[in-house]
């Protein structure tokens, strides 16, 4: 039985969207983590449930769940899921953890892929805070000999484990497909501009169908328009720096895996960007600066990049409430932007705040190529 959800950007147009839950558990990673969804609900409504058991600790008082590190493997039926799915699907891997946290074995992810694999009729959308490592799990994957025709070491992995489930057919098939996957779609998090200078070299340098940037909690302002690269050590090349635009690839050129058979595969840009503001109970959620919005909308449409403002979260525009860059308890996170646009914000909670910019929604999603 399939999870649905509510998450606005997986209602893919021709899809269920659902989440897929193989893996839980994960460690705070950047400041968008502060407030995270589901390490509240993974160390309180599923503490008990043997899956969770473990991933979460009692936080200081008023400060609710930390993460422990742990991370949760299922090899039954919650790694088979899909394969068990009948109508067409799209599925977020994964709402309780991080694919591509340091926990989780690269044996594992081959698993995830290989049912990833054999699923084409399926969308899946990877959301992931650590894409360095998400690059470095293409590239020891790239060193496979076998990858050149297909999907060999993770057929090799996920065989004996799925076997009892495919049959001959489906495994010649998936041996028959190249990278990248044309139904995965690999997205990188990002609250921040420290975050996004991180992760787009690495998510730009990473094999995918759809390469995507979610800037959600939105936190502080950012800019994609201009993106450093750090030195990035290139075996038999000098470490070198580039400027680049994520959105248009002008101004620079982005560095590709060094002998990589998928070198030829990495298109230089973003091709999607998701925005939105912090939701949550606790007293500590922060408000999202509609010019942070604008200028991300403003951006993506200049590129011609598809843009998907998802919600306000628990903070929105309104007449009636505190004016943002001079109330202490807003502005402590550096929500002082552009001071001639200044604008009150009001906590209404995420269903009156709703996902309207301007008074218009935004619901771009990439072409689907499955």
């Amino acid at each position: 039985m399939t999870h649905k959800t509510k998450i606005e950007w997986m209602h893919v147009p021709g899809y269920v969207g659902a989440t897929w839950k193989p893996l839980a558990g994960c460690n705070d990673h950047s400041s968008g983590c502060i407030n995270c969804y589901a390490r509240g609900i993974a160390g309180t409504r599923l503490k008990d449930h043997p899956f969770y058991q473990g991933l979460t600790r009692p936080g200081p008082e008023g400060k609710g769940p930390l993460w422990t590190g742990k991370i949760s493997r299922d090899y039954g039926d919650r790694l088979t899921l899909p394969l068990d799915t009948r109508k067409p699907h799209a599925f977020f891997l994964t709402s309780m953890g991080d694919v591509f946290h340091e926990g989780v074995p690269q044996a594992y992810i081959d698993l995830l892929f290989g049912v990833m694999a054999l699923c084409p009729q399926y969308l899946f959308i990877v959301l992931t805070h650590r894409a360095d490592r998400m690059r470095a799990y293409f590239e020891d994957l790239a060193k496979e000999d076998k990858v050149l025709d297909g999907l060999g070491r993770i057929h090799a992995v996920a065989g004996p484990q799925l076997g009892d489930k495919i049959c001959d057919g489906e495994w010649e098939y998936m041996l028959s497909l190249d990278w990248p996957l044309p139904n995965v779609w690999l997205v990188a998090s990002a609250s921040t501009q420290d975050d996004i200078n991180r992760a787009v070299p690495d998510l730009l340098n990473t094999p995918a169908a759809i390469r995507g940037l979610s800037l959600e909690p939105l936190v502080n302002y950012v800019t994609l328009n201009t993106v450093r690269l750090p030195p990035i050590d290139l075996e038999e090349a000098p470490n070198r720096a580039h400027w680049g635009c994520a959105l248009t690839g002008e101004h620079g050129a982005f560095i590709g895996l060094s002998k990589c058979v998928f070198q030829d595969r990495l298109p230089t840009t973003l091709d999607w960007v998701i925005c939105g503001g912090e939701s949550g109970r606790g007293k500590g959620i922060r408000p999202m600066h509609p010019a942070w919005a604008r200028a991300i909308r403003d951006e993506c449409a200049a590129a011609n990049v598809p843009f998907f403002f998802k919600q306000w979260g628990e903070w929105a525009p309104s007449d009636q409430g505190a004016l943002i860059g001079t109330d202490p308890d807003i502005a402590e996170h550096d929500c002082a932007f552009d001071m001639s646009r200044a604008e009150t914000m009001a906590r209404i909670g995420k269903g009156k705040a709703g996902h309207l910019l301007d008074g218009e929604p935004h619901h771009a999603w990439p072409e689907i190529r499955v």
